[in-house]
């Protein structure tokens, strides 16, 4: 655990802004769903210790879109625990709280994720409120044993299991100092589990990345 809060200690900037595209992938049991149901992008702002904001930048034609109406009221609960709480705590610190809380939690080996070697750690008294509706109820974290990143994991909720992949890449400032931020994310159906999954296959892209730019408080206004 000391190592992966490490490594995100040397990967999280000082403030940055990105773009967030999702997309459906199509499935046997969702064919069509992905273009009726479009996702217009957003774009998420970060800013140390507890600034953080997600906003859509895009608009469907057509209104608004499903999953814009249904993330409204994850994001104004950002919103209003930023405003009334006034944090000075970072979410990273308090998901690692929340981790080393788990008296149960225990390493369950060395798998091979991407081709690339990695420690799978199972959180299985973890609760979270998560965007939609969904609970957590455990998780599994697999670290990539070089770089100390997770680079993937699993949720296990009231509604299914989602399990979820991590691409990262070199991101750098204006001072050229470099950062690995994660540039993909690919939430799909698991089978591997007792339970089989009630997730979307869906793809998020990263991209757009401005790091250290001198974001101020006004900008998550």
């Amino acid at each position: 655990m000391q190592r992966l809060k490490a490594a995100r200690l040397k990967n999280i900037p000082g403030d940055l802004s990105c773009v967030l595209r999702v997309s459906f992938v199509s499935g046997e049991d969702r064919d069509g769903f992905h273009e009726s149901h479009p996702i217009p992008a957003m774009r998420l702002l970060w800013k140390k210790p507890n600034l953080l904001n997600v906003v859509f930048i895009e608009k469907d034609p057509r209104g608004t879109s499903y999953f814009e109406a249904r993330m409204q009221p994850f994001l104004r609960r950002l919103k209003g625990m930023r405003s009334r709480n006034n944090l000075t705590v970072s979410p990273f610190d308090i998901f690692f709280a929340i981790l080393e809380g788990d008296m149960n939690a225990k390493g369950v080996g060395v798998e091979k994720i991407e081709g690339r070697p990695a420690m799978l750690v199972y959180f299985p008294s973890v609760f979270a409120p998560l965007p939609m509706g969904a609970v957590g109820n455990g998780v599994k974290i697999w670290i990539d044993k070089d770089e100390w990143l997770p680079v993937q994991g699993r949720l296990f909720t009231q509604q299914g299991i989602f399990t979820f992949t991590l691409t990262y890449a070199a991101q750098r400032d204006k001072a050229g100092k470099a950062y690995q931020l994660p540039v993909k994310v690919v939430l799909y159906p698991d089978l591997s589990e007792e339970r089989r999954s009630a997730a979307f296959p869906v793809t998020v892209t990263i991209s757009d990345y401005k790091i250290n730019s001198g974001l101020t408080d006004v900008d998550f206004k």
